[in-house]
């Protein structure tokens, strides 16, 4: 696997593993909109655990799938409180 940075033409930022042209293994996309994630990709999807921290300051760590908040995890607020349990397609399900 490759380790290289690479700047897409829509401003976003990729660090991290490479593997057949695509982001794979684990990486950081700083997206153009503030938006961060540090966790797994697989072939090119943020797919598997990480860490999203958006721009407001809050942040989810657990699983995600196909760049969704998926599967198990915690967000927490920029208050400090938080909701942690189930997750489906960005939306919380207990």
């Amino acid at each position: 696997m490759l380790h290289k940075d690479h700047v897409f033409s829509n401003g976003d930022v990729y660090k991290g593993d490479w593997k057949k042209g695509e982001p794979h293994g684990k990486g950081k996309m700083i997206f153009a909109d503030g938006i961060i994630y540090e966790g797994d990709f697989n072939n090119g999807r943020l797919t598997g655990k990480g860490k999203y921290t958006f721009a407001d300051g809050s942040f989810y760590e657990g699983e995600v799938a196909g760049g969704a908040l998926h599967g198990k995890g915690k967000k927490t607020y920029t208050n400090g409180t938080f909701i942690e349990g189930l997750w489906n397609d960005d939306q919380f399900v207990g």
